[in-house]
């Protein structure tokens, strides 16, 4: 019998980009040829070339799928040989393509990592990836210090307001928060940010996860189009497809995310700007960048949501005063976080609105879950009346520039010739640019099998071009600890220059 083309063996439909996106489907398509047998196991695949022209589509989307399969187990690389099946593939895998279509729909549930049992949930939930809790190990990244954290005087900040607590705290029912709380943080925001608000402004929320899922739900309605970093910070990208709005990702550069230059963003009504410190790059976006901004969104009459990440940890000078406070036009929700400031257990943030907005917003709000509990916001606010939130931020700022410039240091001793270290201004993490050719993702994976935890830079990258990198948090480890981390990184980096699966 004459093999099957490629085309045929995938049963491949490029479709109109709707129901899923292209390398999704061509995942589907590998994943399902290799269930009914038309793929056996240790079967060489063609070339990331010879497939991208068979197919019709780009190289590019045939070696992220690849790269996909790869992760999950489904394929395997020799170097110098190519691409393989799996001979690991259980049995009972490769008989769900064989009763139909709509069985093999469902056992193409496992590469998204959801249960066939859960058919029934919507398209944008079906894609999420799952995520479970991670040992803290150098070098991952977005945990404080807990150890450092004063947490006999937050005991006691606890303790005093709850011992005998009145009514008021017990049956709170203001969908916008704790009102000593939200005087606190506008108190806050317009000494350290120079931002523009009071009170009323403030809403509580558990997190900037929520503000800016809050922020989503106020301004944008499905088909809205929104102006995203790339690269960019990936929770955002979930966030706001659950909106149904179309997000155009722009590029960033040494002064921050770049205006739309295209005619495609003519109707953009939200731009999604982290000004103070862009994740993953760690950019500051500059005065005239800011400005810039500004004037887009007075003449288009669109809104600008500030995600301020990781203004409290600026290791030279004050915190730069926020893009919301050079607004005079009242067109910008800036989002703020507790989580790194203080410890993720927290779940506290706030957004904070403009005038006109303060009651639909707080109308969406107790449409969405009608207010936080009040128990950690009552110890908060007397927290930070009490100047102990600001002696912390001080202490935690010095600290985490020490531990910084030891890790540069340690990076710049053991691995100067291989890593390239931008200056690092601020923040919680630091990047580390691979040789050319280098692939980050592989790299991860190389070393989270020797202990080190790492976050690849290339996947935070949507249509520009991609950097290859490893992100690589201090914050919970003295000089010490990650000298020696560092260590063992430059033995595993050894190991893997004679390694030709690292290069692309």
């Amino acid at each position: 019998m004459e093999p099957l083309s490629w085309p045929d063996r995938l049963r491949w439909q490029q479709g109109d980009g709707v129901s899923s996106p292209l390398i999704l489907r061509l995942c589907e398509a590998l994943r399902a040829a290799i269930w009914r047998g038309d793929l056996q196991p240790a079967d060489r695949l063609p070339s990331t070339r010879t497939l991208a022209v068979a197919l019709g589509i780009g190289r590019n989307s045939v070696m992220a799928a690849y790269e996909h399969l790869l992760a999950e187990g489904y394929l395997y690389a020799r170097h110098g040989s190519g691409t393989f099946v799996s001979t690991d593939v259980p049995d009972e895998f490769h008989r769900v393509g064989t009763s139909g279509p709509d069985e093999m729909t469902a056992a193409l549930r496992p590469a998204l990592r959801v249960s066939r049992m859960a058919d029934g949930m919507s398209r944008f939930a079906a894609t999420l990836p799952s995520r479970h809790g991670q040992t803290i190990v150098p070098f991952r990244a977005g945990i404080p210090a807990v150890d450092h954290f004063p947490w006999p005087i937050w005991t006691r900040c606890l303790t005093r307001r709850w011992r005998a607590a009145p009514q008021s705290l017990a049956c709170s029912e203001d969908s916008a928060g704790f009102l000593p709380l939200r005087e606190e943080i506008a108190a806050f925001l317009r000494q350290g940010r120079g931002v523009r608000c009071h009170a009323d402004q403030v809403i509580v929320v558990s997190g900037a996860q929520q503000a800016l899922d809050l922020a989503a739900r106020l301004l944008l309605d499905v088909g809205d189009q929104v102006v995203i970093e790339d690269p960019g910070y990936p929770g955002i990208d979930g966030l706001l497809r659950a909106t149904g709005a179309e997000v155009i990702p722009l590029p960033v550069d040494a002064e921050g995310v770049c205006l739309p230059e295209s005619p495609v963003a003519d109707g953009c009504r939200v731009a999604l700007l982290t000004p103070s410190h862009n994740y993953p790059l760690g950019v500051t976006m500059s005065l005239s960048r800011r400005l810039a901004w500004l004037g887009w969104a007075r003449q288009r009459g669109a809104w600008i949501i500030e995600d301020d990440y990781d203004s409290d940890f600026r290791f030279q000078g004050r915190p730069l005063t926020a893009l919301q406070g050079l607004d005079v036009d009242g067109r910008i929700l800036y989002v703020g976080t507790f989580t790194r400031a203080l410890f993720p257990g927290l779940r506290l943030g706030y957004l904070v609105v403009p005038e006109r907005l303060i009651d639909t917003a707080r109308a969406v709000r107790r449409l969405s879950d009608g207010g936080g509990s009040v128990v950690a916001q009552v110890a908060l606010a007397d927290f930070m009346r009490d100047g102990h939130f600001a002696a912390h931020l001080r202490a935690m700022r010095r600290l985490y520039a020490e531990r910084c410039q030891a890790l540069e240091q340690a990076l710049a001793s053991h691995l100067g010739g291989l890593l390239r270290v931008p200056t690092v201004e601020g923040g919680v993490h630091l990047n580390a640019f691979l040789p050319p050719g280098w692939d980050d993702r592989e790299m991860v994976r190389v070393l989270a099998k020797n202990g080190i935890t790492t976050v690849a830079l290339s996947p935070y990258y949507k249509s520009t071009k991609v950097e290859s990198g490893i992100i690589l948090g201090f914050t919970c480890w003295s000089g010490a600890q990650l000298n020696g981390a560092v260590c063992h990184l430059e033995r595993v980096c050894n190991s893997l220059l004679s390694a030709p699966p690292m290069v692309r």
